[in-house]
């Protein structure tokens, strides 16, 4: 059980990348962007519990032999477990970083952006302790989407400049000069 969990904890990590890239085809397939961040909220979520859960059945499981215990908790006995805790605790501190902080959203999304060493931590713990090629695939598409949405996502999309701004009660009037022309339709929206 510890085992399985593990394995579809990276499985929702890698899909977590996968939400946040946002490709076209994942809105299409799942209605839109909102409903896709949803499902990454989830996935995240559901991650994390998994993530939490494998750590607790494994111990659990090597109960009472505190030497095995020890080998999977503490740093630098075995490599593959010291990456399994990377993965584990890594997770856990960005979690608590994003639940628990107030920071600006930039700051925040500079430390979701590293959301890559748990998951490299975790997965590659897996690969050494089992080698699967499954979990090998998992780790090349997460990591995929996750350089995907890092560095090549901001390149894409319009290119503009704010030209002027305004306010005019409650409302805040943003006119953009950009070198290629952008057609707003009714249900688009813009991430700014």
């Amino acid at each position: 059980a510890g085992s399985s969990l593990g394995f579809y904890a990276a499985l929702l990590f890698a899909l977590n990348f996968i939400l946040a890239t946002r490709w076209h085809w994942m809105e299409r397939l799942f209605g839109g962007a909102s409903r896709v961040y949803a499902l990454h909220t989830f996935a995240g979520k559901t991650a994390l519990t998994f993530v939490v859960l494998h750590t607790g059945a494994l111990v659990v499981q090597a109960l009472p032999n505190w030497s095995l215990v020890a080998t999977y908790m503490l740093p630098g006995r075995d490599w593959a477990y010291t990456l399994g805790m990377v993965g584990t605790f890594g997770l856990l501190i960005l979690v608590a970083m994003t639940i628990w902080m107030k920071m600006p959203y930039r700051r925040w999304l500079k430390t979701h952006k590293l959301m890559i060493i748990p998951f490299l931590g975790g997965t590659v713990h897996a690969i050494m302790l089992q080698g699967d090629w499954y979990m090998i695939l998992t780790v090349a598409v997460g990591t995929y989407a996750w350089f995907d949405s890092v560095f090549l996502q901001p390149r894409r999309g319009v290119r503009v400049s704010v030209q002027s701004a305004e306010t005019f009660g409650d409302v805040r009037e943003l006119v953009f000069a950009g070198t290629t022309s952008f057609v707003p339709a009714p249900g688009k929206f813009v991430l700014l």
